[in-house]
């Protein structure tokens, strides 16, 4: 599932950005080698955010050099350069005085940015980030979303109903404004997000004028002052409490995944449906290694479901 995941919201990051998907679900193997390759690529963060002449000295080292070392990085450095492809096909297009609503239209359009900062140069690196940014994130929360709906069948049902009422035709694909306001759903999300959140990158945080007090463990979303039982995977209570406060990350794209998979694989109406396969929430879900993102354990599988039905 995490493969499929991947190849999903790349092909929405991508679209969002540039104006066309990389179409990584209509490929055989989902784009997985470089979703693999990425991964890999990050295990090498953990030592740029805290060295931090590492990544300007790596940017300086030949291409050929970096390969050898680390063979991942080849899937990385073909992903910059067909951003740069793309940036200067937009750039040179007759569509970029269309106004056409991507990221790099946009950016390319604007009137307050400098040339400096709308170079190929530069776009590339912002290109990176928000792919980047984009890929992993919203993936593992609909990956984590999908082990506790499938590990909590009272929930999946519940679920369910909610879906089949809203959606009558589960072979047309739900729309954003069917599936935003179904409440049951909305606290699915936030309840996934609450607990398994895309991003888990120390960000540095200064303030001039005052002192500032971090909480360690149970910070946020995990304080059981605000939150009894947090490790316990519970929709009811974003229903139960409307003063929490809604939680907005990729959450369209969130509700309409989870939408469309889960009326589909309805057994309640004689469909098919996903059963979990050997994966366990401490070893395939929960987080092990903060790598800029949250990854598993070493030598996880991720989460694996087979269809029944």
């Amino acid at each position: 599932m995490w493969a499929f995941y991947q190849a999903v919201t790349a092909d929405v990051i991508s679209t969002y950005a540039f104006g066309e998907a990389e179409k990584n679900i209509d490929k055989g193997d989902l784009g997985f080698p470089f979703f693999q390759a990425m991964d890999e690529s990050c295990e090498a963060w953990h030592w740029i955010l805290h060295i931090g002449w590492l990544a300007p000295l790596l940017e300086q080292l030949p291409m050929s050099f970096l390969v050898k070392t680390n063979p991942a990085m080849a899937g990385v450095f073909k992903m910059q350069e067909r951003f740069e492809n793309q940036i200067e096909e937009i750039r040179n297009s007759k569509s970029l005085d269309e106004n056409q609503s991507t990221v790099f239209h946009g950016l390319l359009n604007s009137s307050t940015l400098s040339d400096a900062d709308k170079s190929t140069p530069r776009l590339k690196k912002e290109a990176y980030l928000i792919i980047g940014a984009g890929l992993s994130t919203t993936a593992h929360t609909l990956t984590a979303i999908t082990y506790h709906l499938l590990a909590n069948p009272p929930i999946l049902r519940k679920l369910k109903a909610e879906l089949a009422a809203a959606i009558l035709d589960p072979s047309v694909p739900p729309t954003c404004k069917q599936v935003d306001s179904l409440p049951y759903l909305t606290g699915v999300v936030q309840e996934g997000l609450r607990m398994h959140p895309g991003a888990t990158l120390r960000q540095q945080r200064v303030a001039p004028d005052e002192d500032l007090v971090y909480v360690d463990k149970g910070t946020g979303k995990r304080l059981e002052e605000y939150f009894p039982k947090p490790d316990e995977f519970r929709p009811e209570r974003w229903l139960e409490d409307p003063t929490l406060d809604r939680i907005n990350l990729a959450y369209q794209e969130l509700h309409l995944v989870l939408a469309s998979i889960f009326r589909i694989f309805n057994d309640e109406e004689g469909g098919p449906k996903f059963e979990l396969y050997d994966t366990t929430r401490e070893r395939d879900i929960d987080m092990d290694a903060d790598l800029g993102g949250p990854y598993a354990k070493p030598g996880s599988l991720g989460l694996r479901v087979r269809v029944v039905g």
